[in-house]
């Protein structure tokens, strides 16, 4: 009995690989699509320990793959809302500055969606902005 005790006391309980490794990192690799084998792979550990440690994170994972899945959807429809709740009143009442830096945000991200290159814009834009900048200075706004 006393032999047992002695093992007992010189066995030091130490965290397992699994536990060392940031939750963060599997994490990580889960959201890029890994399974868990994989992650266990690249982590160095096993399968059935990443699945323990990734468990309670399992709803969050989950909603972030349908997000990223249908994140255009989602954007697509947001866009949607806030075009909708602008109106020519609020437009009218933005600055110049805003109504072009609107306008040029507005413009690339048609060109993109078009597949038209938008690097040559930025000068364009930068001399337009001056442009109106100096009228609005003259006009006293």
């Amino acid at each position: 009995m006393n032999d047992i005790v002695k093992r007992k006391e010189k066995i030091s309980v130490k965290p397992t690989k699994a536990n060392t490794i940031p939750i963060e990192n599997m994490i990580a690799l889960a959201e890029k699509g890994l399974s868990h084998k994989q992650i266990g792979e690249v982590v160095g550990c096993g399968e059935n320990n990443v699945q323990r440690r990734l468990a309670p994170y399992r709803n969050q994972l989950t909603s972030i793959k349908d997000f990223v899945s249908a994140r255009a959807v989602s954007l697509q429809v947001l866009q949607k809302m806030l075009l909708d709740g602008i109106t020519e009143k609020e437009i009218k009442k933005m600055s110049v500055k805003q109504r072009v830096d609107t306008f040029n945000i507005l413009y690339e991200k048609e060109r993109l969606e078009r597949g038209l290159s938008t690097s040559n814009e930025e000068k364009h834009t930068f001399i337009w902005q001056g442009e109106a900048e100096q009228k609005q200075v003259e006009k006293g706004e």
